[in-house]
């Protein structure tokens, strides 16, 4: 199926997942080793949107507005599209971003 075709991008079954993974993409990444707390904050799942782009085309979007990861590092970020039909949840595609880093507000590039 066309992903920008009407039927796809009006269907509430949907939804994606975000994933904190390790450099390499291999490794899931939950929780702040030797701590309790989650390596990620935010909503790690979203609906999917339809929304218009900035020439004004339809398209279908997955919006995490309130992601942060609270841990430095070089990381990934593993995205997993599933499909609901009726009681049944199909993993339909995923997908691994590239390598991004995060820093610890002191040791930002951007303000030394």
């Amino acid at each position: 199926m066309d992903p920008l075709s009407s039927a796809y991008t009006v269907s509430p079954a949907f939804i994606m997942q975000v994933m904190l993974m390790d450099e390499a993409g291999k490794t899931p990444l939950r929780q702040i080793k030797g701590h309790q707390a989650a390596a990620m904050a935010g909503a790690l799942v979203s609906p999917l949107h339809t929304l218009r782009d900035m020439t004004g085309a339809q398209g279908a979007y997955f919006v995490f507005s309130d992601l942060s990861v609270r841990i430095e590092g070089s990381f990934r970020l593993r995205f997993e599209l599933y499909e609901m039909e009726g009681d049944v949840v199909q993993h339909r595609a995923s997908a691994l971003s590239g390598v991004f880093s995060v820093y610890s507000p002191k040791r930002f590039p951007g303000m030394m």
